[in-house]
């Protein structure tokens, strides 16, 4: 759902899209050449500047995407965020919420993970991702894609890191205030189930044949504001806050792929919700 609270948004500029911070702007080669792919990819949304890919002229845009994600998502304000954001329940934050949890990015040097974020400019990047991925007949991919959050991470300088570890879903994360590094292996298998920590025990048959890389061979992109990086399915990688700035802010554009098995439940969830008389038997 929206939230529908105050920002500071500039409702003048136009409202962002998924292909806003894609490498050249270009939706369709970047799900053909790069979604799901055995490598990470990096590049600027402001630049043409583009890691270990094909250099796309990027089109000429009369507006700066960095400052128009900078006022999606508050201007990096903590509190402002957190309060637009949503807990595991579906929950508010509330005022007191949000202050602890800047008091222990402060004063603790915790990393605020925050995964369902609703400001405005996570609502039109997830809108226009699913916009796209429902009505695009470019590429089959976009097909697979029926399962989209946009979260945001606030660190603190010299904060706690982010150890080796994988996840089930794509990764698009892009830098809007202070400096990270990535630490990514060469490769990885794709074609996971679950996310997994480097020192977690093996969960099931899998895992147990799921042999753990080294990590002498891993590569490092430093991620600075307006610098974006792509992290496929079951690729390892670790995240370190660096640098002394005061506000460290990324979002997170998280994909998956959402089981038929999943489907039926919530469909048959969202029927019953609609039934007569549920909510006074519940």
């Amino acid at each position: 759902d929206d939230d529908d609270d105050d920002d500071d948004d500039d409702d003048s500029a136009p409202p962002l899209h998924i292909r806003d911070v894609l490498p050249g702007h270009d939706l369709p080669r970047f799900f053909e050449q790069t979604w799901g792919e055995k490598h990470v990819r990096s590049w600027s949304v402001d630049h043409s500047d583009d890691v270990g890919s094909v250099g796309d002229a990027k089109d000429d845009a009369a507006d700066d995407v960095l400052s128009r994600l900078r006022s999606g998502f508050c201007h990096g304000d903590v509190s402002a965020v957190v309060q637009q954001c949503r807990k595991e329940t579906n929950g508010r934050y509330t005022c007191e919420d949000a202050t602890g949890l800047e008091e222990s990015l402060e004063s603790g040097g915790h990393t605020l993970n925050l995964p369902f974020c609703f400001t405005q400019g996570a609502m039109q990047l997830k809108q226009s991702l699913m916009h796209v991925a429902y009505n695009s007949l470019e590429t089959q991919k976009l097909d697979l894609i029926n399962d989209v959050e946009v979260g945001v991470y606030f660190s603190a300088a010299g904060g706690v890191e982010a150890g080796w570890h994988y996840d089930n879903n794509h990764n698009i994360t892009i830098q809007l205030y202070g400096t990270k590094d990535w630490h990514t292996m060469p490769s990885g298998n794709p074609n996971v189930i679950s996310s997994r920590g480097m020192a977690d025990p093996p969960r099931n048959a899998h895992e147990q044949c799921d042999v753990v890389p080294s990590t002498a061979d891993a590569q490092c992109t430093r991620l600075t504001p307006g610098a974006a990086i792509y992290v496929p399915p079951g690729h390892w990688h670790r995240v370190v806050p660096v640098g002394a700035e005061p506000c460290c802010l990324s979002v997170d554009i998280r994909v998956a792929s959402a089981t038929q098995a999943r489907w039926v439940c919530e469909e048959l969830f969202a029927e019953m919700m609609h039934a007569d008389g549920l909510y006074a038997r519940g």
